[in-house]
């Protein structure tokens, strides 16, 4: 019976299943670990200090925007993404006109 259960493959969508002589192996499937494993901390994105000069050069391509609208959106872009960039405040910048043109 567990032959067949493992043979399938399909009563467990998250795992997968080897069957050794008497001994079954378990492990999640790669779409599974990538969905829980996260390869920056979760609170790395909040760690990033922005310079004072960046919010000012980020108003004038903001429009009508809040920056700091604007920067809570960018943060949770990069969350999402799990990435911090290696130039921070150009990031920054570069999402800010990113946005006024497509908002």
């Amino acid at each position: 019976m567990l032959k067949g259960i493992i043979d399938k493959q399909e009563h467990i969508p998250d795992y997968a299943f080897d069957l050794e002589k008497d001994i079954v192996h378990i492990y999640p499937k790669s779409e599974f670990q990538k969905k829980f494993n996260s390869p920056a901390p979760p609170n790395a994105v909040d760690k990033i200090l922005l310079k004072s000069g960046t919010f000012e050069k980020a108003k004038r391509f903001a429009k009508k925007f809040d920056v700091y609208f604007i920067e809570s959106e960018w943060r949770a872009m990069l969350f999402d993404k799990d990435e911090i960039p290696d130039n921070p405040d150009g990031s920054f910048i570069n999402y800010v006109k990113w946005y006024a043109k497509n908002h």
